[in-house]
């Protein structure tokens, strides 16, 4: 560890606070500007590939269609400030509109297919944000999506059958006035998006020119949606110049700045922080699949376009699922240097794992939410056991403390709440005040609701959420740390939660809920002998052990959903419904 990182830290030693110098000067350019630099410096270089459809764009070809696409938008009237929304599976014109949309000063609104949800939800979505404009894919039944998204706004307004582009008038959308569709087939209602592409003339580009220098990077940009473990849909605002540096020191602090290829695993909604990549570094950016990709998606993409970095968010049950696959070994993988894994907390045994199948790659767990989107993340030259215990390093100009329930900063090795400050933090959610108010300090503190232990090597560990905390009896047991004892002591787990039930004198039990390994099998008794030798005893004695197929999924599908998996383990112990 450098002497300057030392130097640094040494002066709040004492305090679990960390703030470090940045080595460099921060981007301050927008999406806009880095899109018309990385075409001028990297012109006939591949910036973007989708398969299996076999679409590749260089940076050239990539400013061109995004120009195109973006003085069509100011032909429909788009002004700065309008927010421009789209349900789009992996494809160029998911790419096209997260910059085309920045170009015009508008604000993105990149969306999951919020209709395999339900209408009423995406009608909630669409009036919270008060989206103007909505691009949608008339998919096929073989696509990603359960429900076609255009087919379903048709139901929900019928009208775009007869009426005139521009005209939408639904009073369930009061907002709404513009749909845009991929499609081949022509719908009254709405444009096509290869016409909006061609409808900007000599007067369009002459203002999108000019709006390049008027914009900021700093100015409302996006809005993401997230729903955490427990909660419900919000909209977390964001600006370019938060996703660019934090994504960019990210990239820099691993290494997967200097690989040529990396590739996306995700759908791009959801690793949002990390499409803008290669007009920062002129990296190539490979999209395996329209969704989320297989475990054979991935090794062939691998393989094939010979990617150096998974750098999007590879969540956990996708890593799991690779370590495991049989066909592992059949693919050429000695391209792959580090692989990017998130989405919670990377168990000690997956890291272990990975060492052994994949000696030369190195995993690269990051702590980071959509709220505050990096905030530190192990580095290659870090050690087995600090990759496996920590969340490795902070990133610079990043401030971080660990407070107690009076507010109060810890001292270094105690557990307290992680605070974060600095230029990534987000703007507020979408017309939710309340929450902003709870989260949100009048100082630009973010309160992450992660409890996390802050060590003298400056490295972060994070052990649990705060609304996760199981209070049984006068003890606060955190469900993570109990989580990484049955993975250290029981190889037949696949996956396991630890989770709180209603109890009548403790004021919480502890209830494991397991999921074993394919061909795997246990019994009650057997855990609690296990449990029992390691000293699980007294107060983090679980109480209850439950087996399960499956864990209940957020609509995200991409963490577990800790309230309905509470629920579902009170109905099955025949417990009081009562929620604590």
């Amino acid at each position: 560890m450098g002497a300057d990182f030392i130097q640094s830290f040494s002066a709040k030693m004492e305090t679990s606070y960390y703030r470090r110098p940045a080595d460099q000067p921060f981007l301050d350019d927008t999406f806009g500007q880095l899109l018309d630099q990385a075409a001028v410096r990297w012109p006939d270089r591949e910036a973007y590939v989708f398969r299996p459809a076999g679409r590749r764009v260089t940076f050239a070809e990539l400013k061109e269609q995004v120009d195109q696409l973006a003085t069509g938008l100011l032909a429909l009237g788009t002004k700065r400030g309008d927010k421009i929304g789209w349900i789009v599976d992996n494809r160029l014109e998911w790419v096209l509109l997260y910059f085309a949309v920045a170009k015009v000063g508008a604000i993105s609104v990149p969306l999951e297919n919020m209709f395999d949800w339900s209408s009423e939800v995406a009608v909630y979505m669409i009036n919270k944000v008060q989206l103007k404009t909505l691009v949608l894919q008339d998919s096929d039944d073989g696509d990603v999506y359960s429900k076609n998204p255009l087919q379903s706004l048709v139901e929900i307004a019928p009208e775009l059958e007869t009426c005139q582009p521009d005209r939408l008038k639904n009073p369930k959308l009061p907002f709404l006035e513009t749909v845009i569709a991929i499609s081949e087939r022509k719908y009254s209602g709405c444009y096509r998006f290869d016409d909006v592409q061609q409808m900007g003339g000599d007067e369009e580009y002459r203002r999108l020119e000019n709006m390049q220098a008027e914009l900021s990077s700093k100015d409302p940009g996006l809005l993401f949606c997230t729903s955490g473990s427990t909660g419900t849909p919000k909209f977390v605002q964001h600006c370019s110049y938060a996703l660019v540096n934090s994504c960019g020191e990210f990239f820099r602090m691993t290494g997967i700045d200097k690989q040529p290829t990396c590739l996306f695993p995700s759908p791009a909604e959801s690793g949002f922080w990390d499409v803008h990549q290669p007009i920062v570094f002129g990296n190539k950016m490979v999209f395996p699949s329209p969704g989320k990709a297989t475990v054979i998606d991935l090794l062939s993409t691998i393989q094939e376009e010979r990617c150096g970095a998974v750098a999007a968010l590879l969540v956990i049950k996708q890593f799991h699922e690779l370590l495991h696959h049989p066909q592992l070994k059949d693919y050429d993988l000695s391209s792959l240097k580090m692989i990017h894994v998130g989405g919670n907390v990377v168990h000690e045994s997956l890291v272990q794992l990975s060492a052994q199948l994949l000696p030369k790659v190195k995993i690269l767990n990051l702590y980071a939410m959509t709220e505050v989107i990096c905030v530190s993340t192990v580095t290659p030259g870090m050690t087995l056991e600090a990759a496996s215990t920590t969340v490795g390093k902070i990133f610079p100009e990043i401030e971080v403390k660990l407070v107690d329930k009076s507010g109060d900063t810890v001292p270094l090795g105690q557990d307290g709440e992680v605070w974060v400050k600095g230029y990534s933090v987000f703007q507020g959610y979408c017309a939710d005040e309340d929450t902003n108010r709870n989260i949100l300090s009048a100082d630009g503190w973010c309160n992450t609701g992660d409890i996390g232990r802050l060590g003298k090597d400056g490295l972060l560990r994070i052990v649990g959420r705060s609304k996760d905390v199981i209070l049984k009896d006068d003890e606060n047991v955190y469900p993570v740390l109990l989580e990484r004892v049955f993975y250290e002591m029981c190889d037949k787990i696949r996956i396991v939660k630890a989770i709180g039930v209603p109890h009548e004198s403790l004021v919480e039990e502890i209830c494991i809920c397991i999921i074993l390994k394919d061909g795997e099998t246990t019994t009650e008794e057997e855990m609690r002998e296990m449990a029992s030798n390691f000293g699980l005893t007294g107060a983090f004695e679980p109480g209850y052990y439950l087996f399960m197929d499956d864990f209940p999924m957020t609509k995200s599908e991409r963490k577990i959903d800790l309230r309905a998996l509470k629920q579902k383990a009170i109905r099955e112990l025949g417990l009081s419904t009562e929620e604590t």
